[in-house]
Formats: structure tokens, C-alpha cells, sequence
């Protein structure tokens, strides 16, 4: 979203969304599966004209993006080879609010509006954004969410999501706990009749090094959720290499666990071009066992010029 990037800038309290952020970014980026292609051309002030080509399975999926800033509004158009676009502004209201507007068309001809705003200071930021079809003259859903800090270190979060067509509310609350070099976060999220509890930790051990863990399981109803628990970690080696891995393992109700092992490597190549490589092993199968569940090996490719 890019009011993070206008928010970031200005005050200290984070959006919900990004509670969790830094645990996401070691467990969370590993290209497994298929080939992907990013190229980004022009001036990252003022304007970027961008492209994405990802290719799974024999399925190649293509966008084409431009982006641009001026005088304290953002413009950005995306076209997909799936002939879905997208379109979205955004203006900033002062230095604490930003309004955004992101309209979608997909390759039926349906166009949804979603209009949002986004307001900060250094005591509590919320985020309001609601969903609605022009053709279908429909409300989809809205969501409203807020953080506020409380000591300094301590940021307390809450979303409500409302979907007019089911009738249903979903809610979720989290706690992000900032000690220095570690941040500790704590989630509980209630959608229908089931509750699912989030744990997740992240650890700066120095410069180069980054470790962090997570854990999920569902609350209520009991025995009816899956379970999963991961760790991993990103080394960097230097400037212009990094290497990543991690193990994850997901338990589903009355099913064998499922044991997954990922490896990733990063490599700058040049001063605009990167290369990333990564795998994505069932260890459940690579070990053998007879009751090994989940989807088998994968890999992926990712190379980004910029």
C-alpha cells in the first residue's frame, strides 16, 4: 500500500496490517514454485514503469504497471494478460491522512471500487476501506482497523471485517511487543465459529543474520483446524548475497503432519539485476514415509532487473 511508504516517513505508530512484518519477511519470501520475471524502469521520486511475468505449471500470468508521483498524489495502472486492471490513486490530507481509491475491472467487464483512508499520528493509526461492485450495485465488505502504542514499545491492534453477502463479522486483535533487536507478536483471530491464535517471534542477531519463528493452532472449535509451526532464518553474506531456509510443519485433523523444508539463495549480479533461487522440499516424501501427505518438491526462479 503506499501509504505505508508516506507514513513510514512521518510518524511511528504502525497499521495493522504491518504488525507481524518483520517475522513475515524472513518465513515469508521463498520463490518455490515456477519462474518470475520483474523489471522496473525509471525514477523511484517521481515515476516507475514496471512489469511482472510469472510462470506455474504451463500457465504464464503478465502484468504491466506505471506508477506516478506528484505534488503529494500517486497514480498507478496495472494491466494484466488475464485482461484484469487495475487503477488506483492516492492523496495525501495534511501530513497524518492519506486517501486512497483502487478501482478493479476483470475480464468479464466487472469494475469494484474500493474507496480507503488511512490516518496517523504518533499515538494511533486507523485504516477504513470498503468494497463495492458497480455493476452488481453491491457493498462486498469493509473492514475498519486501528493501532495504538502503549508504552512506547508496545503496539495494541484490532480489525473488524464485515461481509454484507454472508452476513458474518470477522475480527482479530494482536499485540507486537518491539525489544530492540527482537519483536514478539501475539494474534487472535475469530471468523464464524472458529478461533485461530497466532504466535510469532523475530530476532535481529546481528547485521548480516535474522532468525524468526511462528506458530499457529485453532482455539475453538477443538480438533477441527490445522496446526502449523515454522522456522527460518536469512543469512547475508555480504552486500550481494543471501542465503535463506526454513522448515515448516503443518498437522490437520486426524491426517499424518506434513514436515516441508525450504532453501533460498539471493544473488546481486549486477548494480540493477538480482537473481533469486530457492526449493521447496516435502521431507515428509523426501524421507520416505508412507504416510507422507501435501503436494511433492517444487522450484523456483526469480530474476529482477531494476
Amino acid at each position: 500500500r503506499f501509504y505505508h511508504h508516506h507514513m513510514s516517513e512521518l510518524e511511528d505508530v504502525p497499521f495493522f496490517d504491518e504488525l507481524g512484518l518483520y517475522t513475515q519477511s524472513v518465513l515469508g519470501a521463498f520463490p518455490n514454485s515456477g519462474f518470475e520475471l520483474n523489471t522496473a524502469v525509471g525514477s523511484s521520486n517521481n515515476y516507475v514503469a514496471s512489469s511482472n511475468f510469472t510462470k506455474v505449471e504451463n500457465q504464464i500470468v503478465g502484468q504491466l504497471g506505471l506508477w506516478f508521483a506528484s505534488h503529494g498524489w500517486e497514480f498507478r495502472y496495472t494491466w494484466g494478460t488475464d485482461n484484469k486492471c487495475y487503477a488506483s490513486a492516492d492523496v495525501g490530507v495534511g501530513e497524518s491522512t492519506i486517501l486512497h481509491v483502487d478501482v478493479q475491472t476483470n475480464k468479464e467487464g466487472e469494475t469494484t471500487v474500493k474507496p480507503e483512508v488511512a490516518f496517523a499520528n504518533d499515538r494511533v493509526s486507523v485504516r477504513a476501506v470498503a468494497e463495492y461492485s458497480l455493476d452488481q450495485k453491491q457493498l462486498g465488505g469493509v473492514v475498519v482497523a486501528a493501532v495504538t502504542q502503549y508504552p512506547e514499545n508496545v503496539s495494541w491492534g484490532a480489525t473488524a471485517e464485515y461481509n454484507p453477502e454472508e452476513q458474518s463479522l470477522a475480527s482479530t486483535v494482536a499485540v507486537e511487543i518491539d525489544q530492540e533487536d527482537s519483536k514478539i507478536n501475539l494474534g487472535l483471530r475469530k471468523d464464524g465459529g472458529s478461533v485461530t491464535s497466532t504466535l510469532g517471534w523475530y530476532h535481529q542477531y546481528s547485521t548480516s543474520v535474522a532468525y524468526a519463528s511462528e506458530i499457529t493452532f485453532g482455539v475453538a472449535p477443538e480438533g477441527s483446524q490445522d496446526t502449523s509451526a515454522s522456522v527460518g532464518g536469512v543469512w547475508h553474506l555480504d552486500n550481494k548475497t543471501s542465503l535463506a531456509g526454513k522448515w515448516a510443519l503443518t498437522q490437520a485433523p486426524k491426517v499424518a503432519p506434513q514436515l516441508r523444508v525450504c532453501l533460498a539463495a539471493e544473488q546481486k549480479v549486477a548494480e540493477h539485476f538480482s537473481a533469486s533461487i530457492g526449493v521447496d522440499l516435502n521431507a515428509s516424501k523426501f524421507l520416505g514415509r508412507a504416510d507422507a501427505q501435501g503436494e511433492g518438491h517444487s522450484f523456483g526462479l526469480r530474476l529482477a532487473f531494476e
